[in-house]
Protein backbone atom coordinates (compact mmCIF):
# COMPACT_ATOMS: atom_id res chain seq x y z
CA UNK A 1 0.00 0.00 0.00
CA UNK A 2 2.80 2.73 0.72
CA UNK A 3 4.68 1.51 -2.04
CA UNK A 4 1.41 2.32 -4.61
CA UNK A 5 0.99 5.67 -3.02
CA UNK A 6 4.52 6.54 -3.42
CA UNK A 7 4.53 5.81 -6.85
CA UNK A 8 0.63 7.02 -7.40
CA UNK A 9 2.82 10.96 -6.22
CA UNK A 10 5.58 10.20 -8.19
CA UNK A 11 3.25 9.72 -11.07
CA UNK A 12 1.45 12.83 -10.08
CA UNK A 13 4.46 14.95 -9.36
CA UNK A 14 5.97 14.19 -12.52
CA UNK A 15 3.24 14.90 -14.45
CA UNK A 16 2.58 18.39 -12.88
CA UNK A 17 6.23 19.64 -13.71
CA UNK A 18 5.46 18.38 -17.26
CA UNK A 19 3.06 20.81 -17.32
CA UNK A 20 4.19 23.31 -16.01
CA UNK A 21 7.43 23.27 -18.31
CA UNK A 22 4.97 22.93 -20.92
CA UNK A 23 3.48 26.31 -19.99
CA UNK A 24 6.34 27.95 -19.90
CA UNK A 25 7.66 27.04 -23.12
CA UNK A 26 4.63 27.83 -24.90
CA UNK A 27 4.01 31.55 -22.89
CA UNK A 28 7.54 32.40 -22.96
CA UNK A 29 7.70 31.82 -27.08
CA UNK A 30 4.32 32.56 -27.58
CA UNK A 31 4.97 36.52 -26.76
CA UNK A 32 8.01 38.23 -26.60
CA UNK A 33 10.04 38.80 -23.32
CA UNK A 34 10.45 42.01 -21.87
CA UNK A 35 13.93 42.30 -20.27
CA UNK A 36 12.41 45.29 -17.68
CA UNK A 37 16.26 46.86 -16.69
CA UNK A 38 16.05 48.21 -20.49
CA UNK A 39 13.87 51.26 -20.07
CA UNK A 40 14.12 54.48 -22.45
CA UNK A 41 15.34 57.17 -20.12
CA UNK A 42 13.58 59.18 -22.82
CA UNK A 43 10.34 57.77 -23.62
CA UNK A 44 10.00 55.53 -20.95
CA UNK A 45 8.73 52.80 -22.41
CA UNK A 46 10.20 48.89 -22.05
CA UNK A 47 12.79 48.10 -25.23
CA UNK A 48 11.53 44.36 -25.86
CA UNK A 49 14.14 41.20 -27.13
CA UNK A 50 17.33 41.60 -27.34
CA UNK A 51 17.08 45.12 -29.57
CA UNK A 52 19.53 48.03 -28.65
CA UNK A 53 17.35 50.48 -29.66
CA UNK A 54 14.08 52.15 -28.86
CA UNK A 55 11.26 53.23 -31.10
CA UNK A 56 12.10 56.40 -30.57
CA UNK A 57 15.90 56.15 -31.59
CA UNK A 58 17.74 56.02 -28.38
CA UNK A 59 20.42 53.63 -28.44
CA UNK A 60 21.12 51.56 -25.26
CA UNK A 61 24.65 50.36 -26.58
CA UNK A 62 25.59 53.92 -27.19
CA UNK A 63 24.49 55.33 -23.84
CA UNK A 64 26.89 52.20 -22.86
CA UNK A 65 29.81 52.92 -24.81
CA UNK A 66 29.82 56.70 -23.73
CA UNK A 67 29.49 55.70 -19.85
CA UNK A 68 32.36 53.51 -20.46
CA UNK A 69 34.51 55.78 -22.22
CA UNK A 70 33.67 58.32 -19.71
CA UNK A 71 34.83 56.29 -16.66
CA UNK A 72 37.96 55.52 -18.62
CA UNK A 73 38.98 59.10 -19.57
CA UNK A 74 38.46 60.10 -16.21
CA UNK A 75 40.26 57.64 -14.46
CA UNK A 76 43.29 58.59 -16.99
CA UNK A 77 42.74 61.79 -16.30
CA UNK A 78 42.83 61.40 -13.12
CA UNK A 79 46.15 59.50 -12.83
CA UNK A 80 47.69 62.17 -14.93
CA UNK A 81 46.87 64.93 -12.83
CA UNK A 82 48.25 62.60 -9.51
CA UNK A 83 51.70 61.78 -11.66
CA UNK A 84 51.80 65.53 -12.82
CA UNK A 85 51.13 66.63 -9.28
CA UNK A 86 53.64 64.43 -7.86
CA UNK A 87 56.48 65.27 -9.64
CA UNK A 88 55.71 68.72 -9.60
CA UNK A 89 55.78 68.46 -5.74
CA UNK A 90 59.16 66.73 -5.60
CA UNK A 91 60.32 69.15 -8.17
CA UNK A 92 59.54 71.77 -5.96
CA UNK A 93 61.04 70.67 -2.97
CA UNK A 94 64.05 69.70 -4.43
CA UNK A 95 64.10 73.36 -5.84
CA UNK A 96 63.52 74.28 -2.11
CA UNK A 97 66.60 72.22 -0.91
CA UNK A 98 69.20 73.53 -3.69
CA UNK A 99 68.06 76.68 -2.83
CA UNK A 100 69.12 75.78 0.88
CA UNK A 101 72.35 74.82 -0.23
CA UNK A 102 73.22 77.93 -2.41
CA UNK A 103 71.77 80.29 0.25
CA UNK A 104 73.14 78.77 3.29
CA UNK A 105 76.61 77.18 2.19
CA UNK A 106 78.20 78.28 5.68
CA UNK A 107 75.73 76.01 7.02
CA UNK A 108 77.39 72.75 5.43
CA UNK A 109 80.95 73.61 5.60
CA UNK A 110 83.47 72.56 8.28
CA UNK A 111 83.95 76.26 10.18
CA UNK A 112 87.83 75.63 10.59
CA UNK A 113 89.42 79.25 9.78
CA UNK A 114 91.21 77.37 6.71
CA UNK A 115 88.15 76.13 5.33
CA UNK A 116 86.18 79.59 5.72
CA UNK A 117 89.15 81.16 4.08
CA UNK A 118 89.21 79.27 0.93
CA UNK A 119 85.57 79.61 0.55
CA UNK A 120 85.74 83.05 0.59
CA UNK A 121 88.26 83.35 -1.87
CA UNK A 122 86.24 81.59 -3.87
CA UNK A 123 83.02 83.71 -3.69
CA UNK A 124 84.08 85.84 -6.43
CA UNK A 125 85.17 83.04 -9.03
CA UNK A 126 82.70 80.86 -11.56
CA UNK A 127 83.80 77.88 -8.88
CA UNK A 128 81.84 79.35 -5.84
CA UNK A 129 78.56 76.88 -6.74
CA UNK A 130 80.68 74.16 -7.37
CA UNK A 131 81.96 73.42 -3.96
CA UNK A 132 79.77 71.53 -1.22
CA UNK A 133 82.43 71.09 1.38
CA UNK A 134 86.05 71.39 2.12
CA UNK A 135 87.68 69.74 5.24
CA UNK A 136 91.50 69.29 6.72
CA UNK A 137 92.14 65.43 6.54
CA UNK A 138 91.99 64.00 10.20
CA UNK A 139 95.10 61.92 9.72
CA UNK A 140 97.26 63.92 7.77
CA UNK A 141 97.01 67.29 8.58
CA UNK A 142 98.85 68.83 5.08
CA UNK A 143 95.72 67.51 3.10
CA UNK A 144 92.98 69.67 1.98
CA UNK A 145 89.96 67.57 0.76
CA UNK A 146 87.23 69.16 -1.26
CA UNK A 147 83.83 67.47 -2.32
CA UNK A 148 82.06 69.05 -5.55
CA UNK A 149 78.73 68.87 -5.24
CA UNK A 150 77.44 66.07 -7.45
CA UNK A 151 75.15 67.86 -9.52
CA UNK A 152 78.83 69.25 -10.79
CA UNK A 153 81.17 66.72 -10.85
CA UNK A 154 79.94 64.93 -13.85
CA UNK A 155 79.45 67.96 -15.95
CA UNK A 156 83.09 69.81 -14.94
CA UNK A 157 85.67 68.48 -17.81
CA UNK A 158 89.32 67.18 -16.29
CA UNK A 159 90.79 70.36 -17.17
CA UNK A 160 88.24 72.22 -15.25
CA UNK A 161 89.05 70.15 -12.09
CA UNK A 162 92.39 71.03 -12.47
CA UNK A 163 92.07 74.50 -12.91
CA UNK A 164 89.70 74.43 -9.90
CA UNK A 165 92.35 72.29 -7.49
CA UNK A 166 95.54 74.96 -8.76
CA UNK A 167 92.98 77.87 -7.74
CA UNK A 168 92.72 75.66 -3.95
CA UNK A 169 96.39 74.76 -3.82
CA UNK A 170 97.29 78.18 -3.94
CA UNK A 171 95.16 79.42 -1.13
CA UNK A 172 95.61 76.28 0.86
CA UNK A 173 99.59 76.75 0.12
CA UNK A 174 99.09 80.00 2.20
CA UNK A 175 97.09 78.92 4.62
CA UNK A 176 99.20 75.96 5.37
CA UNK A 177 102.45 78.33 5.59
CA UNK A 178 100.91 80.52 7.84
CA UNK A 179 99.41 77.75 10.66
CA UNK A 180 102.05 75.46 10.73
CA UNK A 181 104.84 77.47 9.42
CA UNK A 182 107.45 74.78 11.14
CA UNK A 183 105.95 71.82 9.25
CA UNK A 184 107.95 69.78 6.69
CA UNK A 185 104.92 68.64 5.35
CA UNK A 186 104.28 69.60 1.52
CA UNK A 187 100.16 70.62 1.28
CA UNK A 188 98.31 69.16 -0.87
CA UNK A 189 94.56 69.30 -2.54
CA UNK A 190 92.77 66.31 -3.35
CA UNK A 191 89.47 65.96 -4.49
CA UNK A 192 86.78 63.78 -2.54
CA UNK A 193 84.26 62.89 -4.76
CA UNK A 194 84.38 59.02 -6.07
CA UNK A 195 85.93 59.30 -9.56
Amino acid sequence: MTFNLHNNLHRKLKKTLKRLNNFADNDISSRKTVIWDKICPKCKNFIYGSNTFCTCGYSVARERLIKLWSIIIFTWFFIIVFVFFTFNSFSELNSIVYKKLESNDSDFYSLSPANVQIITSLRNSKYKDYIQTIYVNPKEKNKLMVLIKPVYWDMLPLEEKELLKQIIMKKWGEIYQNTTPVSKLKPEVKLANFQ
